[in-house]
């Protein structure tokens, strides 16, 4: 009787360390058992092989991280930072977009100059920290090796490594996301202790993470004003976990605090998806200045009427093509783990499914105005968690099936993944980033950056070999001339000017 009660302990705790989270009563229980045997040893592989997908992220992100000239949007944030550094212009100025960012090139510029290495290093630093993120988050989600799979595609997708080498916000606006749903899951996903003094061990949250929340929010709205999504991810998940509390028995101030998180967060759904609460509010804020914000975030939707019966899918499509290029075979992997975590650990799998669906479908049928690829960056690296899951899910469905024919056999499927991530990635547009072989035109196919790079750089210093001290520089892109020519006075040659009665455009 006591070597089953000592079984019965050790194959709770082993599961309590496969997922990392307490083995709390929930409305929705995980259904997951122990992890395999061979699981538990190749864990010991996981933490050196973070550290080298960390190296391998690193240095394919900052080799020759200079050599390509500054695109066009880079300038955004260069120039408004050298500038303050010299003293001859303010930080803030009317298009604050990505004003972390800018703020953040003002430590390498004072110390070592405004170069492009120095300008883009901040987002070589955000990618790399974004790797390390995903990491946690896939591991406190599920496990380290969904984690580390995670990580792995993170270090090596294109997408990714691309807007880490480049100086916009975008590198800066997916770590603070990625760490605002790391941070969320941990304040909220707490054991409840009903009857504790502490009002916060009661309720069941963690004080730390949630008193982070706000600040890292902070953060990421001063990257992108697509954090907001943030709202609607919370909204969603609220809503559907206290609808479960109602079907289960749950503690109370389980349901609780669901309940205030769905209130707090509910009224952004109604504003958004009941026509005139819409209407109502952007009246009502166009006298204080704000009807530019409120244009931006409440749906016209008359005018999504029109767009939704000529154009229905152009965004989805949009998105889609690039999930599907940088993804490769990895794409329907990434889909079905969305549903394979929902069965393996179903709060964790709604989180995940949360994370990445309510923004993607938003984006792709109603806040669909602007759309560009690059804007789902920040929640693109859950694709990759949810391949791991995946994977992980079908370890995991083995185990279940032959818990003891497989433990050999394990030991082989545990790296394959990984090697086929390897086999998958887009090594020879990497190799173009990281060793400059491209310096203009598509440096990276256009599924993934669809702007042509101009080679300012070498444009420039033959300008400089040839100028004469009273020359009058002009320029179709001035920043780029007075940035690499030092020289402020550069007037601007529109090639193509807007007819107002042709209603097309025509060269000058």
């Amino acid at each position: 009787m006591a070597r089953k009660t000592n079984k019965t302990t050790s194959r709770k705790a082993v599961k309590n360390t496969r997922t990392n989270q307490p083995d709390t009563a929930s409305s929705l229980q995980s259904t997951a058992v122990p992890a395999a045997g061979w699981m538990e040893t190749a864990s010991r592989w996981v933490l050196p092989a973070l550290f080298l997908f960390l190296l391998l992220g690193l240095v394919i992100r900052i080799l020759n991280l200079s050599e390509l000239s500054l695109w066009m949007d880079e300038y955004v944030h260069v120039m408004r930072a050298k500038r303050f550094i010299d003293g001859e212009g303010p930080l803030l100025t009317d298009d604050n977009n990505g004003i972390l960012l800018t703020i953040c090139l003002l430590p390498g510029f004072a110390l070592f100059g405004g170069t492009a290495f120095w300008a883009r290093f901040p987002s070589v630093l955000f990618g790399l920290g974004l790797i390390y993120v995903v990491y946690r988050l896939g591991e406190r989600l599920f496990n380290r090796f969904v984690g580390l799979f995670a990580a792995s595609g993170a270090a090596l997708s294109l997408f990714l490594v691309f807007w880490s080498r480049v100086c916009r916000n975008y590198a800066p606006l997916v770590f603070f996301y990625l760490l605002l749903l790391l941070l969320f899951w941990v304040a909220v996903e707490r054991r409840s202790k009903p009857g504790d003094s502490n009002w916060w061990v009661r309720n069941g949250i963690s004080r730390r993470e949630a008193l982070l929340f706000p600040a890292v929010g902070i953060l990421s709205l001063l990257s992108h004003q697509l954090t907001f999504f943030i709202v609607f991810t919370i909204a969603v998940y609220s809503l559907v976990r206290l609808a479960f509390t109602f079907t289960t028995e749950a503690e109370k101030s389980e349901r609780r605090k669901f309940a205030w998180l769905t209130s707090l967060t509910a009224p952004f759904l109604l504003v958004v998806f009941i026509p005139p609460l819409g209407e109502a509010l952007r009246t009502g804020l166009s006298p204080f200045l704000l009807s530019n914000i409120a244009d931006w975030a409440i749906p016209d939707w008359d005018r999504l009427a029109g767009l939704s019966r000529d154009l229905p899918l152009d965004a989805f499509h949009l998105y889609s093509s690039l999930m599907q290029y940088d993804l490769g075979w990895l794409y329907v992997p990434a889909l079905t783990g969305l549903a394979a975590g929902l069965w393996l650990r179903p709060r964790a799998g709604l989180w995940l499914c949360c994370g990445f669906v309510v923004p993607f479908l938003l984006m792709s049928f109603l806040f669909r105005e602007p759309f560009l690829r690059r804007y789902l960056i920040f929640v693109y690296p859950l694709l990759f968690l949810s391949a791991g899951v995946f994977f992980y899910t079908i370890w995991h469905w083995l185990h279940q099936k032959w818990p003891k024919g497989i433990g050999a056999a394990g030991k082989l499927l545990f790296p394959l993944p990984f090697l086929l991530l390897l086999g998958n990635a887009h090594w020879s547009e990497i190799g173009d980033l990281a060793l400059a072989r491209k310096l203009e035109g598509h440096i990276v196919d256009t599924r993934i950056a669809s702007w042509s790079f101009t080679n300012w750089k070498e444009a420039c210093a033959y300008v400089k070999a040839q100028r004469q001290p009273d020359d009058l520089l002009i320029a179709t892109v001035p920043t780029a001339v007075s940035y690499y020519l030092e020289h402020e006075q550069v007037l601007w040659f529109r090639q193509v000017y807007f007819d107002t009665h042709t209603k097309q455009y025509k060269l000058n």
